[in-house]
C-alpha cells in the first residue's frame, strides 16, 4: 500500500512539474484556436450572487458545412446549470 501512495505521489510530481505554461497569466500554452464566449452580462459583484434565480443563457452558433463531417469535439463546461 506505501509503494502505491509513493508511485502516485511521485507520478503527480512529475506530472505537475512537466506541463508548460504560460508565465504571465498562468495558463497553458496549448489552447488551440479556443477562446471563451460569453453573454455579456456583468461579473456579480460577490460569490453568493452567482447563485440568485437567473437562468443560464443559451449559446448557438448556426454553420454550413462542403463535405463529410469526419471527426468533432465539443468540450463545455458549466457552472450548476
Amino acid at each position: 500500500m506505501n509503494r502505491i501512495i509513493l508511485f502516485l505521489a511521485i507520478l503527480t510530481f512529475f506530472g505537475c512539474k512537466n506541463r508548460q505554461s504560460d508565465s504571465t497569466s498562468g495558463r497553458l500554452t496549448d489552447t488551440g484556436d479556443a477562446f471563451w464566449i460569453g453573454d455579456s452580462k456583468e461579473a456579480p459583484a460577490e460569490d453568493s450572487l452567482f447563485y440568485l434565480d437567473d437562468p443560464a443563457p443559451m449559446f448557438r452558433k448556426e454553420f454550413s458545412l462542403n463535405g463529410e463531417i469526419k471527426s468533432a469535439k465539443l468540450l463545455i463546461t458549466a457552472a450548476g446549470y
